[in-house]
């Protein structure tokens, strides 16, 4: 017959009458307490995302032993502890989730799949991880997007988001015009300690032609962002990147990259895309080509005009030819 002295049954008492982080630092601070905190913490309860945010294994372990659930969600804690984990870059315990069964492809109200935020976050261990579990590459978040479309996101602070010098990447893997890899409108560079992620995903099979909601695959991203992009343009030209894909408006890679307001650092870039066979007379409504684009372009060197006739852009298609084709055949005013 068990017997709990009446020291032990007021203290179940009490912790019965605590929060649960109240109840673990009890059993933190007061090891020979242990068995009694324990047995008051099970089958409560229990919220692991604060402590997966902060990376405090210890707690995940001990609430993960009294039940809590790997893959918890309520309406008042309506995102996921592997999300939070991954996020901050806790690898210990991401394992540990992954460990006890914690999904990988739930996307909750934030929005916010492990995948697409470690990328985006640029922690290469987690992603590797998580490709080791086996997470769908090409899995889309509820905005369409992919983890490949993250991983553009990187140096500087082009974006909303300052937690992480890879918050400023985004290449495009949408697999059907929705997939995990950016947050399109941060438009940086993916550079050199950052295309180790982009390449990982590539290697597992990210589609390097999947197209966002407009239409638009890595390989515009890379051409239209602000900084050098030869590193990201090059990559994708050697996974098999379609070099004239056309989005939803018609725009190749090569128009953004000539129209792009800092088209005087991406030279390189626009030279790459010729070098590889991009259509340099490509042309969308009403004719308008790469030249066109690098002429509306203000901003745009003449070196690139230059680089753009030097493989074959036809000099005789003008802007001012194309303006007196929308115009058409109108009678000269007269005095």
């Amino acid at each position: 017959m068990s017997f709990v002295s009446p020291s032990n049954e007021l203290i179940i008492a009490i912790l019965a009458e605590l929060e649960v982080e109240d109840v673990i630092s009890v059993l933190e601070t007061h090891p020979d307490l242990y068995q009694l905190c324990f047995q008051c913490i099970c089958h409560r309860d229990l919220n692991l995302r604060p402590y997966c945010e902060s990376g405090n294994i210890f707690r995940v372990r001990l609430l993960l032993k009294a039940g809590a659930r790997a893959d918890r969600c309520s309406s008042y804690h309506s995102g996921l502890a592997l999300s939070d984990a991954a996020a901050n870059g806790h690898e210990e315990v991401v394992q540990l989730l992954l460990d006890h069964g914690a999904r990988m492809d739930l996307d909750l109200n934030y929005d916010c799949r492990p995948l697409r935020v470690a990328a985006k976050k640029g922690y290469f261990t987690i992603v590797r991880l998580m490709l080791d579990y086996g997470v769908d590459v090409n899995n889309t978040s509820i905005c369409g997007f992919t983890a490949l479309d993250e991983t553009i996101k990187f140096k500087g602070n082009y974006s909303n988001y300052e937690e992480s010098p890879w918050e400023v990447r985004g290449l495009c893997l949408h697999r059907n015009r929705q997939t995990p890899f950016s947050y399109y409108e941060t438009l940086k560079v993916l550079l050199e300690s950052g295309a180790d992620i982009a390449k990982l995903l590539l290697d597992h099979g990210a589609d390097v032609n999947a197209r966002n909601r407009k239409g638009r695959t890595p390989l515009h991203l890379a051409a239209s962002s602000p900084t050098q992009g030869e590193i990201l343009t090059g990559m994708y030209l050697s996974y098999k990147a379609n070099i004239n894909a056309a989005d939803d408006d018609g725009f190749t890679p090569l128009h953004l990259a000539v129209s792009n307001p800092a088209s005087v650092a991406n030279t390189q870039v626009i030279e790459q895309l010729l070098m590889f066979g991009a259509d340099v007379n490509a042309g969308i409504s009403m004719g308008y080509t790469p030249l066109h684009s690098a002429v509306d372009n203000c901003a745009v060197a003449n070196e690139v005009v230059e680089l753009l006739f030097r493989y074959g852009a036809d000099k005789l298609d003008t802007p001012l030819k194309m303006a007196r084709e929308r115009v058409g055949n109108v009678s000269p005013w007269r005095h």
